[in-house]
């Protein structure tokens, strides 16, 4: 098969399995995998591990990522997370709702947590743009799905595209060594 032929989709929690197996080896160690009939095995050193592919079609998540967009926000990735971590904890549990408040005049994003006027709190983060923008706007995220994605972008700064407060965005890494791309809904 050619490599854009492969698609499968396997449980997540094999997917962990598989992730801490690969955090413990060494760099330069690569993952062998065997596909077979709804079966997939990943091994890695001295170590095995089999699943079951998931049966079905997975939803076609290009589709939602749009061709272009009108604004990208840079922010240093460590920042980002250390800031969405401390708001977090303050974040309503059912909810999780962060949200972002970006000034185009100072060049600021205030990054608030508001939970039924029990507690709030807010962080301000700068952040550099490619593409200038008139008018601030706010947009929400579950904090937690943000985390997700921040987490496994390796570069130092990462790119948050929008286009509006109600449209998907994507997370990237600014360096673009890898072809990573982080899909989140507000």
């Amino acid at each position: 098969l050619n490599e854009e032929d492969f698609s499968i989709t396997i449980p997540t929690s094999s997917l962990v399995k598989i992730e801490k197996l690969v955090s413990l080896g060494k760099s330069e160690n690569s993952i062998k995998l065997f596909y077979y009939e709804g079966q997939v095995v990943f091994i890695f050193s001295d170590q095995i591990i089999t699943t079951r592919t998931l049966k079905g079609k997975y939803p076609n998540y290009s589709q939602l990522i749009p061709d272009t967009f009108s604004n990208e926000f840079i922010f240093d990735r460590i920042d980002l997370i250390q800031s969405l971590k401390r708001l977090g904890v303050l974040a309503n549990e059912q909810s999780n709702v962060i949200k972002f408040k970006f000034d185009p005049k100072n060049i600021k994003a205030t990054i608030s947590v508001d939970v039924h006027d029990l507690v709030t709190g807010f962080e301000c983060l700068n952040f550099k743009t490619a593409c200038p923008f008139d008018e601030g706007f706010d947009i929400a995220f579950n904090v937690s799905y943000l985390l997700e994605g921040l987490k496994v972008i390796g570069s130092k700064n990462v790119i948050l595209k929008c286009n509006l407060p109600t449209t998907p965005v994507v997370l990237v890494p600014e360096d673009k060594i890898n072809s990573f791309t982080y899909l989140v809904m507000p």
